[in-house]
């Protein structure tokens, strides 16, 4: 749930608030190649139902904090995008990325910087 509660993944959290009132199990991404599900979130009182994974258990208070965060994420990004501030800032870049070598930014002692590219990358801002 990392990538949750740091505002990456957000599609699982919103999903749930959409069922506002509703007794949520799980939450999944389901992988139609493999036939499988990829349980992110899995409500701890309801955790027998799932099977035996036993990550991404939360309690409901850790769901409800969770479901708080994400909207938190959400307002922080529409405010953005309202003052018309798309810029690239990422939180987070995989050493895997297949963007690597155009990647304009890198990592630098847990924190990212931008690259000297030599030319001026243009970010986006509307009026």
């Amino acid at each position: 749930m990392g990538h949750m509660a740091n505002g990456l993944s957000l599609q699982l959290p919103t999903y749930i608030m959409g069922l506002e009132g509703q007794n949520v199990v799980a939450a999944a991404y389901g992988i139609i190649s493999k036939g499988e599900m990829d349980f992110k979130i899995i409500n701890e009182e309801e955790k027998e139902l799932v099977g035996r994974k036993r990550t991404g258990i939360a309690s409901g208070e850790e769901l409800d904090e969770l479901l708080n965060t994400t909207v938190d994420y959400i307002i922080e990004y529409v405010n953005s995008i309202h003052l018309g501030d798309f810029s690239i800032n990422p939180k987070e870049c995989s050493p895997y990325c297949i963007y690597r070598d155009i990647c304009r930014y890198k990592e630098k002692n847990g924190r990212y910087a931008r690259k000297q590219l030599g030319w001026t990358p243009v970010a986006f801002y509307c009026i």
